[in-house]
């Protein structure tokens, strides 16, 4: 399969079929774009490539070195992750200098034991502290022969000018619909409907499209539109109380761990508010992200003006990136859901208003 499996990134798969045929491969690459479009993938293509016994422009799939990359258990082929508990049990956001020196700096001094580079991968590289990058920067400046070292992020801002300047540049754009579409149904065996509707919501980002599905945030985001359409008066605190517990999930879960599981459902919560912006304010039905596919959209939606769709779209993006702050998260919810409903109650009476005065 080897490039084949890469969909909606082929001036991205040519430039390095270029590189590989023609010996012109750099020493460090940094993958930039949107998350879960296939970065990660690439590079796993792109390592299979560089260490395929077969050697040229493609992997063949086939070989034992393909096959060890493939499966991650290549001596030569190495992702690096970010850790995301110390030894003490703390939880940790970044990718410290430790894990740098340790995974990157040291072993890539040493010769490839059974390919012809060794390659290094680091996903979430924007996550990288200052420090860190700054001892990456060595490598970058002072390569050792036959290596190669991927950055994948989703942004630049992370990163200091030197890093970025040490590494060739490749920027990932997302999907179409139609391409994530055809990935979640092929790649992933979704039913076309199912993949379809996935597909509107992760605006082009199949990995994204499912993470939702995984993770219930696509299922948690429809249960709470839904609540919202039959929320009696007063019944803010109890909605937001269940939210919380829909976050935390499994017995034992930490607040942290609902804050995590809030995010993307919070993003979805937002992406369905800009629906009923886009039709209160008459745009094209083919702008819509949900569509038909959470019938309490309709119900929200009756008599709601554009205006106070945009402000629920506002209020739950800054909810959002309250959540990223390390806002309380019951009063955040509780602050967001009394918001809502405030906004949802005096489109009901704005409709009924307009009915009464017809």
């Amino acid at each position: 399969m080897a490039w084949s499996r890469i969909v909606g990134h082929d001036g991205v798969v040519e430039r390095f079929r270029q590189a590989l045929g023609g010996g012109r491969l750099s020493h460090a690459y940094l993958f930039v774009g949107p998350d879960g479009v296939g970065k990660e993938l690439f590079a796993r293509e792109l390592a299979k490539a560089v260490e395929c016994e077969r050697g040229g422009a493609e992997a063949c799939d086939r070989c034992p070195a393909c096959q060890k990359v493939e499966h991650g258990n290549h001596p030569d082929v190495t992702f690096v992750r970010r850790i995301e508990k110390g030894a003490k049990g703390e939880r940790r956001a970044a990718i410290l200098v430790e894990q740098v020196r340790e995974e990157i700096q040291d072993a890539i001094a040493y010769k490839a034991f059974a390919g012809r580079h060794k390659v290094f991968v680091v996903v979430d590289a924007a996550r990288m502290t200052e420090e860190a990058q700054n001892c990456l920067l060595k490598t970058l400046e002072e390569p050792p022969p036959h290596s190669l070292l991927i950055l994948l992020a989703s942004r630049l801002e992370p990163f200091v000018d030197t890093v970025i300047s040490r590494c060739q540049l490749v920027r990932f754009r997302p999907l179409t619909c139609e391409q994530a579409e055809r990935v979640l149904v092929n790649g992933s065996a979704l039913e076309p409907a199912q993949a379809r509707v996935l597909a509107r919501l992760a605006e082009g980002s199949p990995g994204r499209a499912l993470g939702y599905l995984e993770n219930g945030a696509y299922e948690d985001a429809r249960w709470l539109l839904g609540a919202l359409a039959e929320m009696p008066p007063g019944g803010e605190f109890l909605l937001a109380a269940e939210l919380l517990d829909r976050g935390r999930g499994e017995k034992g879960a930490t607040l942290e761990d609902a804050r995590d599981r809030l995010r993307p459902v919070l993003d979805l919560l937002a992406l369905a508010w800009r629906d009923l912006f886009f039709r209160a304010a008459g745009y094209p039905e083919a702008l819509l992200t949900w569509a038909d596919a959470c019938p309490a959209l309709d119900a929200l939606g009756e008599g709601l003006p554009a205006e106070a769709a945009r402000r629920l779209a506002a209020l739950t993006l800054e909810a959002r990136d309250r959540v990223d702050a390390n806002a309380n998260i019951k009063l955040l919810l509780d602050t967001l859901i009394l918001d809502t409903g405030a906004l949802l109650g005096a489109g009901k009476r704005h409709q009924e208003s307009f009915v009464r005065s017809t």
